[in-house]
Protein backbone atom coordinates (compact mmCIF):
# COMPACT_ATOMS: atom_id res chain seq x y z
CA UNK A 1 0.00 0.00 0.00
CA UNK A 2 1.57 3.51 -0.92
CA UNK A 3 0.49 6.43 1.17
CA UNK A 4 -0.04 9.83 -0.58
CA UNK A 5 1.03 13.07 0.17
CA UNK A 6 -0.18 16.62 -1.44
CA UNK A 7 1.14 20.01 -0.82
CA UNK A 8 -1.31 22.74 -2.35
CA UNK A 9 -0.18 26.50 -1.54
CA UNK A 10 -2.21 29.08 -2.15
CA UNK A 11 -1.11 32.92 -2.70
CA UNK A 12 -3.16 35.24 -1.15
CA UNK A 13 -3.55 38.66 -3.58
CA UNK A 14 -3.10 41.16 -0.48
CA UNK A 15 0.46 42.27 -0.26
CA UNK A 16 1.60 42.85 3.10
CA UNK A 17 4.56 45.35 3.97
CA UNK A 18 7.41 43.73 5.82
CA UNK A 19 10.03 46.36 6.51
CA UNK A 20 10.32 50.02 5.33
CA UNK A 21 13.03 52.37 5.43
CA UNK A 22 12.87 55.95 4.89
CA UNK A 23 16.04 58.02 4.59
CA UNK A 24 15.76 61.75 4.90
CA UNK A 25 18.78 64.89 4.23
CA UNK A 26 19.19 68.14 4.54
CA UNK A 27 21.78 71.02 3.55
CA UNK A 28 21.49 74.95 3.66
CA UNK A 29 23.67 77.56 3.25
CA UNK A 30 22.76 81.68 4.26
CA UNK A 31 23.65 84.63 2.03
CA UNK A 32 26.72 86.70 1.61
CA UNK A 33 28.88 83.90 3.35
CA UNK A 34 32.95 84.79 3.17
CA UNK A 35 35.03 82.16 4.28
CA UNK A 36 39.40 82.62 4.03
CA UNK A 37 41.11 80.24 1.76
CA UNK A 38 43.54 78.10 3.63
CA UNK A 39 46.26 78.03 1.03
CA UNK A 40 47.51 81.36 2.73
CA UNK A 41 46.90 83.39 5.01
CA UNK A 42 49.74 86.10 4.31
CA UNK A 43 47.76 86.97 1.03
CA UNK A 44 44.41 87.99 2.15
CA UNK A 45 42.71 85.47 -0.06
CA UNK A 46 39.23 85.40 0.30
CA UNK A 47 36.59 83.08 -1.57
CA UNK A 48 33.09 84.99 -1.06
CA UNK A 49 29.90 82.53 -1.91
CA UNK A 50 27.06 84.64 -2.82
CA UNK A 51 24.77 81.82 -2.85
CA UNK A 52 21.60 83.57 -2.32
CA UNK A 53 19.66 80.70 0.03
CA UNK A 54 20.85 77.23 -1.31
CA UNK A 55 18.72 74.58 0.15
CA UNK A 56 19.57 70.89 -0.53
CA UNK A 57 17.08 68.03 0.29
CA UNK A 58 17.18 64.66 -0.45
CA UNK A 59 13.98 61.99 0.94
CA UNK A 60 13.98 58.11 -0.01
CA UNK A 61 11.62 56.27 1.15
CA UNK A 62 12.10 51.88 0.73
CA UNK A 63 9.02 49.33 1.56
CA UNK A 64 9.75 45.71 0.78
CA UNK A 65 6.43 43.65 0.36
CA UNK A 66 5.65 40.14 0.43
CA UNK A 67 2.14 37.72 -0.69
CA UNK A 68 0.30 35.93 1.99
CA UNK A 69 0.23 32.58 1.27
CA UNK A 70 -1.29 29.58 2.95
CA UNK A 71 0.36 26.10 2.18
CA UNK A 72 -1.74 22.32 3.25
CA UNK A 73 -0.05 19.72 3.02
CA UNK A 74 -2.76 16.47 3.22
CA UNK A 75 -1.61 12.88 3.77
CA UNK A 76 -4.15 10.27 2.65
CA UNK A 77 -3.76 6.41 4.30
CA UNK A 78 -3.47 3.69 1.79
CA UNK A 79 -6.90 2.16 0.91
CA UNK A 80 -9.14 5.15 -0.09
CA UNK A 81 -12.65 4.71 -0.95
CA UNK A 82 -12.77 5.51 -4.75
CA UNK A 83 -16.48 4.79 -5.24
CA UNK A 84 -19.46 2.55 -3.22
CA UNK A 85 -22.30 1.01 -4.70
CA UNK A 86 -24.85 -0.83 -3.16
CA UNK A 87 -28.10 -3.02 -4.29
CA UNK A 88 -30.83 -4.00 -2.10
CA UNK A 89 -33.50 -6.74 -3.15
CA UNK A 90 -36.86 -7.16 -0.85
CA UNK A 91 -39.00 -10.11 -0.81
CA UNK A 92 -42.59 -9.04 -2.22
CA UNK A 93 -44.02 -6.20 -4.80
CA UNK A 94 -43.33 -2.89 -2.88
CA UNK A 95 -45.02 0.75 -4.06
CA UNK A 96 -42.52 3.58 -4.89
CA UNK A 97 -43.11 5.41 -1.56
CA UNK A 98 -41.71 2.43 0.27
CA UNK A 99 -39.10 1.69 -2.01
CA UNK A 100 -37.65 5.53 -1.91
CA UNK A 101 -37.60 5.36 2.20
CA UNK A 102 -35.83 2.34 1.77
CA UNK A 103 -33.16 4.08 -0.58
CA UNK A 104 -32.77 6.92 1.48
CA UNK A 105 -32.26 4.79 4.94
CA UNK A 106 -29.67 2.76 2.98
CA UNK A 107 -27.90 5.80 1.22
CA UNK A 108 -27.86 7.17 5.32
CA UNK A 109 -26.36 3.81 6.36
CA UNK A 110 -23.71 3.16 4.30
CA UNK A 111 -22.41 7.28 3.70
CA UNK A 112 -23.55 7.84 0.12
CA UNK A 113 -21.42 10.39 -1.48
CA UNK A 114 -23.01 11.02 -4.91
CA UNK A 115 -19.63 13.53 -5.34
CA UNK A 116 -17.87 10.39 -5.35
CA UNK A 117 -19.87 8.68 -7.94
CA UNK A 118 -21.76 5.89 -5.19
CA UNK A 119 -24.69 4.74 -6.42
CA UNK A 120 -27.30 2.49 -4.84
CA UNK A 121 -29.97 0.45 -6.21
CA UNK A 122 -32.99 -0.46 -4.48
CA UNK A 123 -35.69 -3.27 -5.67
CA UNK A 124 -38.67 -5.89 -4.85
CA UNK A 125 -39.77 -9.21 -6.12
CA UNK A 126 -40.93 -12.48 -5.13
CA UNK A 127 -38.67 -14.62 -4.02
CA UNK A 128 -38.92 -18.08 -5.01
CA UNK A 129 -41.33 -19.73 -2.72
CA UNK A 130 -40.09 -23.52 -2.46
CA UNK A 131 -37.03 -21.34 -0.71
CA UNK A 132 -39.17 -19.72 1.28
CA UNK A 133 -41.21 -22.97 2.62
CA UNK A 134 -37.93 -24.80 3.11
CA UNK A 135 -36.65 -21.90 5.48
CA UNK A 136 -40.28 -21.96 7.59
CA UNK A 137 -39.77 -25.39 8.07
CA UNK A 138 -36.32 -25.14 9.50
CA UNK A 139 -37.26 -22.75 11.76
CA UNK A 140 -40.34 -24.81 12.91
CA UNK A 141 -38.23 -27.56 13.15
CA UNK A 142 -35.89 -25.47 15.57
CA UNK A 143 -38.94 -24.60 17.90
CA UNK A 144 -39.85 -27.83 18.29
CA UNK A 145 -36.61 -28.57 19.87
CA UNK A 146 -36.09 -25.35 21.65
CA UNK A 147 -39.31 -25.68 23.48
Amino acid sequence: MIQRKKTETVIDPNKVIVSQQTISEGNSTSNGATSESPVDNNMSNTIEENNSGVKSSKNEQSTNYESGKTETQVISAPGEVKRLTASVIIDGNLDTGTINTITQSVENAIGLNSERGDKISVASMDFDPAIKMEQENQIKEFNKWST
